[in-house]
């Protein structure tokens, strides 16, 4: 697990004295109930897991006194744990004793001790990864028509499927196959009912009519860019006409054109 780094990168002493020192300033997140382990978070933001010795959580605490507990604020060199290395090594455990940098991908590290080293010693360097996007960087989103328009039945549009998709509470949301699955008589049974409370995609979150609001919303989250679309059915209600349904794109796509517009 230490070897292949699967916890994270980091460096492993061989203790010479039973004694687990603090390498970094920082706060102890945990000290483990079988007290083999103790986790840090340094004042620079690196998360430490240091762990006495191979296999010791067999142990079940024997063998370990912490002297600091969870949550309290530890300077470098501090003394974090006392352990019985001569009864770990007489029990046949191996006490080499890693100490990993579990965010590791935050951080680019580098290994600076080699050889001896006394409590306090520098083990690691760590510089924080720096992140940015390119000047010009388009933050953006995308919402689609049969999840947000609502207005099922206004300005002339026909129906859809997602208008005669019901609210199934007791279907697996992972099943995808059984939440729209439907017969010639849920359809029947559903272009009767007028109503939309157990058809949610009816009413989306109305951006038909509140579409303002909700580039207000986005504008405000930092968003230059919106994909929108438009339900086939608002232009074509009952995909036979040989002209489209002015009424409904007109109303969403030109104001939309000129409120982006205007924020832009």
């Amino acid at each position: 697990m230490f070897s292949q780094k699967i916890l994270g990168d980091g460096i492993a002493v061989v203790p010479e004295k039973g004694e687990l020192y603090a390498p970094a300033d920082g706060v102890i997140e945990s000290v483990f109930g079988t007290k083999h382990a103790i986790s840090m978070k340094t004042n620079a933001g690196a998360e430490l897991l240091m762990h006495i010795g191979m296999d010791t959580v067999k142990r079940d605490g024997k063998g370990f006194d912490p002297q600091v507990k969870d949550g309290e604020t530890v300077k470098k060199g501090q003394l974090l744990m006392k352990f019985d290395l001569d009864g770990i090594k007489a029990d046949g455990y191996d006490v080499t004793t890693p100490i990993v940098v579990t965010n590791a991908d935050e951080f680019t590290i580098k290994t600076v001790a080699e050889g001896t080293v006394v409590p306090g010693a520098a083990l690691l360097k760590l510089e924080a990864c720096k992140m940015s996007f390119p000047k010009g960087f388009f933050w953006g989103g995308a919402v689609a028509a049969n999840q947000v328009e609502g207005a099922w039945n206004v300005d002339g549009k026909g129906p859809s499927v997602a208008d005669v998709a019901t609210y199934k509470p007791n279907t697996d949301v992972k099943d995808y196959k059984s939440h729209v699955a439907m017969d010639d008589a849920h359809i029947a049974a559903a272009m009767a009912d007028p109503d939309d409370t157990y058809y949610p995609k009816r009413r989306g979150i109305d951006f038909y009519h509140r579409y303002k609001e909700d580039f207000a919303l986005f504008a405000e989250m930092g968003f230059t860019m919106l994909r929108v679309s438009i339900a086939w059915s608002r232009i074509y209600p009952t995909g036979e006409e040989a002209q489209p349904n002015e009424k409904g794109p007109a109303v969403l796509q030109r104001p939309l054109c000129r409120d982006a517009q205007e924020r832009h």
